[in-house]
């Protein structure tokens, strides 16, 4: 499992995201504490997510200190919770 989880990160730092129309809400982060965004599904969570990351970079943040994960890839269907550690 933890080479997929490396590979699933190397395939995330080297793919273009799609960031869509750009939306007028945001995200207030709180130091020490994870932004949960949740909707429906189909909602434009992940291409909100996007845009955000995209800002990151914009604003000099390095593609290497940015994770995503997509818990829905199907490379991940064994991965159990005792798991992620």
């Amino acid at each position: 499992m933890l080479e997929t989880l490396r590979a699933l990160i190397l395939d995330f730092q080297e793919t273009p995201m799609e960031t869509g129309v750009p939306r007028r809400c945001s995200l207030k982060a709180i130091p020490g504490k994870a932004a949960v965004c949740i909707g429906v599904r189909r909602s434009g969570k992940s291409t909100y997510l996007f845009q955000i990351i995209r800002r990151l970079l914009e604003n000099q943040v390095s593609r290497h200190n940015i994770l995503y994960l997509n818990f829905f890839d199907d490379r991940l269907h064994g991965l159990q919770q005792d798991g992620l550690g």
